[in-house]
């Protein structure tokens, strides 16, 4: 078995970032009751559990990226000038209050499936522990090369994609607390205050 070793600073910094949104919301989420989890806004929109299952799809979609890329990472090249900027731009729309519509199928979860916090909580621990392996396997001169290529923004280094993770995931945030307070949101006493993000 390989031996895990230390990771990089900044990976390992990005890391701990999403690891402490992940934990903060997940601890406040298990407040909730069934009933507040799977309640829904309207007819087309997302309960709380579907919002943790698009969560959870997107880093499973970019940690089987990732594991599809390392073996030929110094054939794939850098990311480009065009990819940069667009990549500045969709870090800067998350943290506005615009909505955006997720730009691929799958990552949308399946309204007519079943889900519980618990299934997610470890299909997302799971991912945790994939990335945190593929992390290892980074070193200075990895960096700058392009990984994960967004449905948007294109090929982004290793840097790039953590951050986008950390981002995307402080973006729901939002859309835990409009959920919360919508119309017809069932009666309870979550334990803890609303998810703070994480700078």
């Amino acid at each position: 078995m390989k031996e895990e070793r230390d990771l990089l600073p900044v990976l390992e910094k990005r890391f701990e970032q999403m690891e402490s949104v992940r934990q903060d919301l997940l601890n406040r989420l298990g407040g909730f009751s069934e009933a507040q989890l799977n309640f829904k806004p309207g007819p087309k929109q997302w309960s709380m559990l579907e919002v943790v299952e698009h969560l959870v799809a997107a880093e499973e979609m970019t940690a089987e990226s990732l594991l599809g890329t390392l073996p030929e990472l110094f054939q794939a090249g850098k990311p480009t000038f065009v990819s940069r900027l667009k990549y500045g731009l969709l870090i800067l729309i998350m943290r506005s209050p615009l909505r955006v519509p997720a730009p691929t199928q799958a990552v949308i979860p399946d309204p007519e499936r079943t889900r519980t916090l618990s299934e997610l909580t470890q299909r997302w621990e799971a991912a945790r522990n994939q990335f945190r392996i593929l992390l290892d396997e980074f070193t200075e001169e990895k960096l700058p090369y392009g990984v994960f290529r967004h449905p948007v923004t294109g090929p982004l280094n290793i840097v790039r994609t953590l951050g986008f993770l950390h981002e995307h995931l402080k973006h729901h945030l939002r859309q835990f607390r409009r959920i919360e307070q919508a119309e017809g949101f069932p009666q309870g006493n979550p334990k803890e205050t609303n998810p703070k993000s994480q700078e």
